[in-house]
């Protein structure tokens, strides 16, 4: 047993896999996922041996790493991976990271500077826990869950912008930020948890999201210097008596819907603050094609949701004009634009492209001059449009040959054991084929051959065929004997075979 202990103790805890020096020279320590194809930022040992203070001053984290030759991205920054270095005063987080881990920068007082990527979705529990020289944090819109305790003690926080893609938001996670002056929770957040903001003693302005339908116990408490609170939750929220405990809320103005101020004014604890007012209205107008597309009503203050893209056939969407976030206290216009699309006219000949042209949705189409092809007459394209349709087209041109005139009939002869065809008119070919009439009679002649026909026309190009010419071979008779061994038999006709397929 002892062996196996003392084993323990000097065994090698060292919880990255490999460390490699940043474009700044700053060695940075990293561990393998799971399947090892990417990486998150970690400490040089474990908890408990590890070495603390490992980072210091400014550190700047890299989307990707490359170790042994194979390049890793950076997806994530594990638990602890900085706690405690205190000498650490700025880090940049990259935008391919998605995850903070817990306790990762608690006790870092001394950073002042962090950027967080737009990826980052979820802040781990007491993640950002006593950094209380940082004055200012981007919370990205990319961001789902911030943990408990996340930003517990961070003095000297005064402006926090929670967006709207935050849902949840941990207990205790803005505690005893005494520098916190405004502080707005977007329109997705639905809870407001357990002593979540309580202690922020240097609170003036709450803007508390429309989706907020409950408030737990002390989450405010003691923001004794409130002034003016904005809740835009149409349906009063359940809230704790205790939410707004030595907030002093008898001398704070409470800013509502319109529509929902009878409803707070009778409901406790928000009948118990000073007054209760609504909150001024302001119309958004969207414009397209210089006619009003949508209308709406916002309090003032309220963030303005995203409208979705209009659609048009033929056209792709290129925008709004500026839209501000919040709306302001005056009418807003904004105008909406389109850009033409254009789709390709392709042009077929003879079962190949020929041109394509880029025209735009709705215009004119004028179509292609014909090509030119020797003997034949171009006679136009298929199916043209007038306008470009809002799809590619594809068209056929087609040809007809040009007619000079007819081939003359050709005549046939038979001579000297073969057979001869002519016509009048030069440059001809001449197509043929033969046919062989058998005896329909009975008796031993029954099935042999009777006569032997052979077919012939003229051909040319940019002529008509001449009409078929005709011979007959009476096969009976003594020119039939085409071997010319005094008789007739199936031996001539084997011959006569020979003769064709030899012309």
């Amino acid at each position: 047993m002892l062996i196996s202990f003392m084993s323990i103790l000097c065994a090698k805890t060292f919880a990255h896999d490999f460390a490699l020096k940043n474009s700044d020279g700053v060695t940075i320590y990293y561990s393998f996922n799971f399947d090892r194809n990417e990486v998150k930022v970690t400490f040089r040992t474990y908890y408990g041996d590890r070495l603390k203070n490992c980072y210091s001053g400014s550190v700047v984290i890299p989307d990707s790493v490359t170790y042994e030759r194979r390049t890793y991205p950076v997806t994530s920054i594990s638990n602890y991976a900085f706690e405690e270095c205190s000498n650490l005063t700025s880090i940049t987080i990259p935008n391919s990271v998605t995850s903070i881990g817990d306790n990762t920068f608690n006790g870092c007082s001394g950073l002042t500077s962090v950027t967080v990527g737009d990826s980052v979705e979820s802040i781990g529990d007491y993640a950002f826990d006593g950094c209380s020289s940082m004055t200012s944090v981007n919370i990205p819109n990319s961001v789902i869950s911030i943990g408990k305790f996340a930003f517990i003690s961070c003095d000297g926080l005064t402006d926090v912008n929670i967006p709207n893609s935050v849902t949840s938001i941990g207990s205790d996670a803005f505690e005893w930020c005494s520098g916190l002056t405004s502080l707005t929770i977007g329109s997705s957040v639905e809870s407001i948890e357990l002593q979540t903001f309580q202690g922020c003693v240097s609170l003036r302005s709450l803007t508390i999201g429309s989706s907020v339908a409950s408030i737990c116990k002390y989450a405010f408490t003691y923001c004794e210097k409130l002034e003016d609170v904005y809740c835009y939750a149409e349906n009063v929220p359940s809230t704790d008596a205790d939410a707004f405990k030595d907030s002093h809320i008898e001398r704070v103005t409470l800013h509502v819907p319109e529509s929902s101020v009878e409803a707070y004014k009778t409901t406790s604890p928000w009948r118990n603050f000073k007054e209760i007012i609504a909150i001024p209205n302001y119309m958004l107008t969207y414009m397209l094609d210089g006619e009003v597309y949508k209308t709406y009503k916002y309090e003032e203050n309220r963030e303005i949701p995203v409208e979705p893209e209009p659609t048009k056939e033929g056209y792709i969407f290129s925008g709004w004009s500026e839209i501000p976030e919040t709306m302001p206290d005056h009418d807003v216009e904004v105008t909406g634009t389109f850009t033409v699309i254009k789709y390709n006219l392709t042009y077929i000949v003879d079962g190949e492209e020929y041109k394509t042209v880029e025209i735009e949705y709705g215009a004119e189409i004028t179509p292609e001059a014909g090509p030119e092809k020797e003997g034949y007459t171009f006679t136009g394209w298929n199916e043209i449009p007038e306008t470009m349709p809002a799809h590619d087209v594809t068209v056929t041109g087609s040809f007809e040959k040009i007619i000079l005139g007819k081939c003359a009939t050709p005549t046939i002869s038979f001579k000297d054991g073969k057979f001869k065809f002519e016509s009048e008119d030069e440059g001809v070919e001449f197509k043929w084929s033969f046919n062989i009439v058998n005896n329909s009679g009975k008796g031993s002649e029954a099935g042999t051959p009777t006569k032997f026909i052979v077919s012939v026309y003229a051909t040319k190009d940019n002529y008509e065929d001449s009409e078929t010419a005709t011979m007959e071979m009476d096969m009976r008779s003594p020119i039939g004997d085409v071997n010319g061994d005094g008789k007739v038999d199936a031996a001539d006709i084997a011959k006569l075979v020979e003769i064709i397929l030899g012309m």
